[in-house]
């Protein structure tokens, strides 16, 4: 029985993997206050690192982020959340920003493709 409901549950939530899932938006970067609070995965925050925020893409995903105006691209991961009213994209550390070339203009267009999403069974530590 045990058995069952485990493969169910694989089942139903290898439906969610959405690795390989492309997304087309704004992105922005992290004001400085942030730095030392909690991330939304537990983290503290730092903008010296390659992280970012999203309410779209699943937490402790990694992540391609291209800017489409230049074509630079970074690989980060995803550690937390941001306002709930935010209709951005993603929200990147100033490290990422300053790699993608967009900390002059504060925001730029990106596209976000899924490198790496954690499984049901990771997650649980199993």
């Amino acid at each position: 029985m045990k058995k069952a409901l485990t493969c169910l549950l694989f089942l139903i939530f290898s439906i969610y993997k959405v690795k390989g899932q492309i997304y087309k938006g704004i992105a922005s970067f992290y004001s400085d206050k942030f730095n030392g609070r909690l991330t939304a995965s537990g983290n503290v925050f730092s903008n010296k690192k390659m992280t970012a925020a999203s309410n779209l893409i699943p937490l402790k995903s990694v992540v391609k982020v291209t800017n489409i105006k230049n074509n630079k691209h970074i690989f980060v991961y995803i550690n937390d959340r941001m306002n709930k009213n935010s209709t951005r994209l993603i929200d990147l550390t100033k490290k990422a920003a300053k790699e993608l070339n967009f900390m002059k203009e504060g925001i730029t267009l990106v596209r976000v493709e899924i490198f790496y999403f954690p499984s049901y069974f990771e997650e649980l530590k199993l």
